[in-house]
């Protein structure tokens, strides 16, 4: 029996108007206490070469995304999951332990910030950004 490999895609939500008003005010304060340090390599997920044993970012953890942004925590539960149900056409689920669910993890200041090379071991991933970039790229 010859199986189909999925292929990879994405589909593209404009949630701009789901989230509160203030909301990009909100990400910025709490991306600002971020934990900023030099990450490991991820095992096993990582694709960065073997010259390359930490990546420099900021990362606000599930349980401070729980306490100091709620609504995106609501929304990881709510009308995110909906979306995902709706892109991916099967049953999908939010994740049942807490620290692997709705996470910031990509918090980058300057140039010299960026975020692991990686292939996710969720087979569906919900991303967010968030950035003061101009629409369309630099100017």
């Amino acid at each position: 029996m010859i199986m189909a490999q999925r292929r990879f895609r994405w589909t593209t939500f404009d949630v701009t108007r789901s989230l509160p008003p203030t909301w990009q005010a909100h990400i910025r304060t709490v991306a600002a206490d971020a934990d900023f340090r030099k990450f490991p390599r991820t095992p096993v997920l990582s694709r960065e070469g073997p010259e390359v044993p930490h990546i420099v970012r900021g990362r606000v953890h599930a349980d401070q995304v729980r306490e100091r942004l709620p609504w995106l925590h609501q929304a990881y539960r709510g009308d995110f999951l909906e979306l995902a149900r709706e892109a991916c056409g099967e049953r999908v689920a939010a994740a049942h332990d807490e620290r692997y669910g709705v996470v910031v993890r990509g918090v980058q200041q300057g140039a010299g910030m960026r975020f692991e090379c990686h292939v996710d071991s969720n087979p569906l991933t919900g991303l967010l950004f968030c950035t003061d970039h101009p629409a369309g790229g630099e100017r």
